[in-house]
Parts: C-alpha cells; structure tokens; sequence
C-alpha cells in the first residue's frame, strides 16, 4: 500500500499534470482543426467527401475537419436551378457558371465557399406548322412540351418514306436542315418544319479562293443543284470589300448586305473576293445643295468610306433658289464637268467643302445687332436671312441690369420675356439695346452696399443670402458661415445665378469685403462664340465670368437661369482660355477634365459643379458621346458621383471606395467583371475608346476585421486560461487538505 506521503507526491504530479498538460491538450485540441463555411440558400445542397463537426449560425454553415484531412466540397443544385458563381476565399471559381453540380477539392485549410445560384424558367417548344409526311419529337422537354430557359433540347424529325427534310425554321430564321437539330431554349421556340419529296441530282462544289484583308465563308462545300448558297464576307479592321467574284461574273457590291450574299448554285462555283484598305471622304456642305459620292447623296456633314485606289465621283446639286458657290478638296478649288468631279485612285483622306449662294431672284437681308454695356444679344453683329424667313433675338442683361431701351430701325420695341422676332422679313433691320441699373429694391441692412452679417436669417434651415442688389459681401458673413454654420446649406442668391455651397463649407478672404457677382462677358463674347461654332455651326452660347474673388469650396454648385431658347435642352458646359483662345472641358471630381452634358429645366435654370474657373461657357451639345451609369448597392461610393459622358470613342476615369468596414465585392462593366478590384477598399477604372452606352455595377461586402480562426483561438485561449485557474485552486486545495490530514494522522 501507498503510503500517506506517496499519495501525497501522487497527487502532487496529477496537479502539476492538469495545470502544465491539460491546457496544452485544450490549446492542441482546438487548433488541429480547420473549417470549411458556406452560405445556406434556396436552390442547392452542399455535402461534403468526408464527415465534420456542423454548426450553423444566421444561414451561414460551419463544418470543422481534422487538420490533415483533405475534404472534398460537392455543390449540387436542385432541379430548375443552375450555378450562376462560386467563391472560395474570395476568388471566383472559373467553370462553376452554368453547372448544376460542381466539386471544390484538395481543401485542406479554412475556406470561405460564397455559393450564387439563378432559378431557371421553363419554355414552350412547338412546332407551329405540324404537317404530313414527318412525326417530330423534342428530347429533353417535359409532358407540357416545355424545358428550362439556357437548357438543350434536341428536334428529332422522321419524315415518311420518300420525303427529306428541306427546311427548318426557327422563330422566323432558317437554321440547318437535317433530321435532327439541338438547339439552345429561349423565351420563344417556334419551329416550322418543310419536307419534300425526295429526288436524286448531282452535288455541286463550291470553292472560296484564299483572299488578304477578310474572310469568306460559306454554309457548306457540297450543294444539291438549286440550294441556296449564303456567304458572309467579314472585312478586317481597316479594310473593306472591293469586288466579289463568282465565276469570273462580277456581282455588284451594293447586293451585299450585311456582309452576306446569297445565290442558287446551278454549277460548281468559285468565289473570288478581294478587300481593300478603307479610305475615307470627309464632306462639309453649306446651306442651298446636296452633295452625292458615287450616286449615293450624303449628309451636309458626313463621312463616306471608299475603296483605296479607286475612282470616287462627287456630285454637287444645287437647290431651287441657289447656285454652287465654291467647290474644293483639301482647300484645293476644283473645277466642275456638268456639276461633278472625280477623284482619281484615291489613296488617303480627302475633305471635301460645297457652299453655295442665292440665286438671282432669291433676296437675302441682313440683320445687324448691338448690345450697349450691361449685357448680350444674341445673335449678334450681322446675320444674314432669307426673304419671308423668320428671326429671334434673345437679351440678356448683365446681373444687377435690366434692359433700358430696345430699338429696331431706330423705333422703340417691346419684348416678349426679353426676346424680340423679325417674322416674314422683307427687307435688311437693325436691332439695338442698351441696359440700365436695374431698380434699387427694399434693403433693411443698407450699410454702404455691403451685405453683413445682421442683413441675414441665420436661423432658417437653409440659409438664403440676398445678392440681387448687393454683390459685395463682408468678411464677417464668411466667418460667420466657416465657423458657426457647419450644418447648414448657404445659397447666395441673384436674380438669374446662385452659388450654391455645401455643408461645412469654408471660406476666408483677406479684405473686409469680396465682390460674388457672376457677369455675362461681352468682351470675348465673339471670340467664343466663334470658338463654338469652329465645332458647331449655329449652336447657342451663353458666356459668364467670375473674377474669383472668393476661392468657393469644392462642391460649390452654380446655378444659371439660361435664355428661353435653351429651355429642356442639353447643354454642354466648358471652359475657355482667352490666352490661347481655346475651350475646354472643365475638371470633375477626381481632377481630371471630362465632358460635362446638362439639361435645362422646363424654367430655364442648369446647375453646374463649379471650382473656381474663370470663364464659363454654356452652349449647344458640341460632340457626340455616350453615358456611362453607374449602378450601386450599399456599402460604399464612386467619384464622379454624377453619370458620367465619354466623347464617342474616348476615355472615362472613375474611382470606386468602399465604405469603413467594406470592401468591393465585384465590379461589373457592362456584362465583364473587373476582377482586380474584388476586395480592394479603393479602386480607379479606366474605360477606353467608349463606343455605347454602359452600366458599370459595383457591389460592396463586410471586410473580415478579424478571422474565425483567430476568434476561436481567442475564445479558447480565454477558456484554458479559466480551466488553470481552477485546476490551480483544485490542487491547492488539495495539497491543504492532505496537509492537514497529514498533521492530524
């Protein structure tokens, strides 16, 4: 037997043993594990190869495996659902889309699976003309005659004996024929079956000479004598067809339509075909005439492509009423032959300018126009217009200006909501407006023409600062906004322009006063205007200058209230140099100068993002473009936050940047993912030569902060660390008892 002081060194060791061995144990025991998570949802099961510890928690399912182990994950989805993504640890499983069962193998450490999977819709397959001389079935549809959306199904046909099949058509569009026919299930389905009678003829060959510069291709090799042949000829980039050839009998270009062309083949066939590079015909004709290119009349403004090395003719017609006025190729003035040239084996691009003038017996007036100081009409100068047409003025008057007097052919006029219209005009007109101050309205705070800070409400929700006499403000007032009204929006407000600024706005200036008064610039007026029309002949342009007395905050916002005549309209808003006599784009968001397109109100008023440019100019839409939406979840954001507009063909930046605690999940422009930007917290994508409009969608996550596994082993470090203390007190308690026993004995 063991004596009282054995037992004594006995228990001693298991106390040693739970504090120092069971927590290791504990520790070991929780990490030679390693989970496997997925989200649980309609539509699909998971099992996996080996058998786990399952937890499941808000729909997300939890399995834990022996470390080493190797687990096979198994997505199977049920019937009428299909894989539409797998994730595993954020990466997107390439193969999963489109499958209805899909194997995540060798998985040995922990993984996150993200499974998305798409309900499918069922369709009728049918046949709309069932006839004599064939039975048909359809493999893979059920006892309705329907099968799933994006399934395969196959037509089996079996005509009578004596009978072929000569024709199948789907939903209006001949496809192969044959006895049978697997086709992919759509929305519609309809089928129109044709068979005839059998009868035995010779096969025909067709043969496609190798060509340079396209393709050529054909809907077989072997022809029954009096099938149709159907070719599609696919020119490079650059390149277009020139002749096409079957036989050696030419077939005229223009009977090819849509790169294909089609003929009974009566004989074995060959086909020639030749592809040349494009060249292109740029025209510019005026007012009075039509201009045609190789008999084919084209736009006042147009771009014709022609084969390289070939004769292009150009017809110029004058209209009833005017006769051709000049005729030239690059600046080059051309004579006529019985009204047209030729450009002989053209080799590069030709620009081609038409104008033309009235003729005798057609009178032509001039209107003259003239703004005194204090405003713009428009248009201005001389315009030139035909007998029995009809003109608009439009006035408009500086800021703190109303129109004093207006005056056509020297006699006192009257305006309709400031514009004024020659109708049916006969004869040549002047037209002449001068400006006044416009009348001194009620004004409390007075104080020298300077709005302080007692002439202002600071108590409304948004606060209103009247600048429609008074443009100069205090000093104060901008202390007053920077430090005292963070929460508020301050809008100072004219008669035809606000500067709207933003919450938390600051702004300082060093003078006891700053002059905001935005004015209409006559000055450069006509340089613009010219500028404008470089791009645009015709278009309407408005130009307003700022004297940046005060440096607006970003995200000040200006808003003009345009000339009636640009009412629901498109504009587009740049900014001109007068140094170098050039326009611009104005800078968005993230600093880079973009097309910036705007519609005017139904009351004439367009905001526009404003940072501090100096001239501002607002006209006419100058260029074609195409819009790029942007599609967002929560979670996060993406500058510039407006949509954005892409010259056609040019480039567009924009910067997506997740929420705090997000990230991006995916980003999806038009159908392609950007899969570099899954999981970033900020990224910047960069579209290239835009030739449509686009949806960019952008979906946000939760970021993990921290992983399950540190979590557990946190939760368990708390545990074993409890477990010691216990054990601890335990053997202590032990070791005074058996002390005391000792003693006793």
């Amino acid at each position: 037997m063991f004596s009282r002081k054995s037992c004594s060194i006995v228990l001693a060791i298991m106390m040693l043993f739970s504090i120092f061995a069971l927590p290791v144990m504990a520790e070991n025991s929780q990490s030679n594990v390693f989970e496997i998570t997925y989200n649980r949802g309609e539509g699909y099961t998971v099992t996996f190869n080996v058998s786990g510890e399952e937890s499941v928690e808000n729909d997300v399912v939890t399995c834990k495996f022996p470390e080493g182990t190797t687990v096979t994950a198994t997505i199977q989805t049920e019937e009428g659902y299909r894989i539409a993504s797998v994730k595993a640890n954020n990466i997107t499983m390439p193969g999963a889309a489109g499958k209805t069962n899909y194997e995540l193998s060798d998985l040995e450490s922990k993984t996150s699976i993200i499974i998305t999977v798409e309900k499918l819709q069922k369709a009728l397959v049918t046949v709309v003309n069932p006839g004599a001389h064939y039975i048909y079935t359809f493999d893979g549809v059920d006892t309705e005659g329907k099968a799933y959306i994006g399934s395969t199904v196959t037509l089996r046909i079996t005509p009578d004996e004596g009978y072929k099949v000569s024709k199948i058509i789907l939903n209006g569009s001949e496809v192969p024929a044959g006895n049978t026919y697997t086709f992919t299930v759509s929305e519609i389905n309809n089928f129109q079956i044709v068979v005839v009678e059998e009868f035995i003829s010779d096969q025909k060959h067709l043969i496609i000479e190798p060509t340079t510069g396209g393709t050529v291709t054909a809907n077989g090799e072997l022809f029954t004598a009096g099938s149709t042949v159907t070719l599609t000829l696919t020119p490079n980039t650059g390149y277009m067809l020139s002749s096409l050839k079957l036989n050696d009998t030419a077939v005229s270009i223009s009977s090819v339509s849509n790169n294909k062309y089609s003929f009974t083949i009566t004989t074995d066939t060959v086909v020639k075909a030749e592809f040349v590079k494009i060249v292109t015909v740029n025209v510019q004709a005026g007012k009075g005439g039509t201009v045609s290119i190789n008999g084919k009349e084209v736009g006042s403004t147009s771009v014709t492509k022609v084969p390289e090395g070939s004769d292009v003719v150009i017809s110029v017609s004058a209209s009833l009423g005017y006769v051709i006025d000049t005729v030239t190729v690059d600046g080059t003035p051309v004579e006529l032959t019985d009204n047209s040239f030729t450009i002989p084996a053209i080799d590069a691009t030709k620009k081609v300018v038409v104008t033309f003038k009235a003729a005798d017996g057609i009178k032509q007036y001039t209107i003259t126009a003239t703004a005194g100081p204090g405003g713009i009409i428009t248009p201005s100068n001389q315009t030139t217009v035909e007998e029995g047409q009809s003109i608009t003025f439009v006035i408009t008057p500086d800021p703190g200006k109303e129109v004093d007097t207006v005056k056509v052919d020297g006699n006192v006029v009257s305006l309709t909501n400031n514009t004024y219209t020659f109708s049916n005009v006969a004869a040549s007109h002047t037209i002449t407006v001068t400006f006044k101050d416009a009348a001194p309205t009620d004004n409390p705070g007075g104080n020298g023409g300077v709005v302080q800070v007692s002439d202002v409400n600071w108590n409304a929700d948004i606060i209103v600062i009247d600048i429609k006499t008074k443009t100069l403000i205090s000093a104060d007032v901008f202390k007053k906004i920077t430090n005292d009204i963070k929460d508020k929006t301050v809008i100072f407000e004219a008669k035809t322009y606000k500067w709207v600024l933003p919450k938390g706005a600051s702004v300082s200036i060093s003078a006891e006063s700053a002059n905001v008064a935005l004015q209409t610039n006559n000055t450069l007026y006509a340089e613009v205007s010219s500028a404008v029309s470089a791009k645009k002949s015709n278009a309407k342009v408005m130009l307003y200058s700022y004297d940046n007395s005060v440096q607006f905050p970003e995200g000040t916002v200006l808003e003009i209230m345009l000339p009636n005549n640009f009412v629901s309209q498109e504009v587009q808003h740049l900014i001109y140099d007068p140094a170098n006599k050039t326009l611009s784009n104005p800078k968005n968001e993230l600093g880079d100068k973009a097309l910036d397109i705007r519609t005017v109100a139904s009351d004439c008023w367009v905001s526009l993002n404003y940072r501090n440019d100096s001239n501002i100019v607002v006209c006419d839409v100058l260029t074609e473009y195409h819009t790029i939406n942007i599609i967002l979840n929560v979670g996060g954001s993406v500058l510039p936050s407006n949509k954005l507009f892409v010259e056609k063909g040019g480039a567009a930046r924009f910067r997506v940047t997740a929420d705090e605690g997000y990230v991006i999940n995916s980003l999806v422009v038009g159908t392609t993912e950007d899969t570099d930007a899954q999981g970033k917290a900020s990224y910047d994508k960069v579209l290239q030569q835009v030739t449509a409009d686009l949806n960019v969608t952008v979906s946000f996550r939760l970021a993990e902060t921290q992983s399950s596994e540190e979590s557990s082993s946190g939760s368990s470090s708390l545990i074993v660390a409890l477990i010691i203390i216990a054990l601890a007190a335990a053997g202590g308690a032990t070791l005074f008892i058996i002390k005391l026993r000792q003693e006793k004995y």
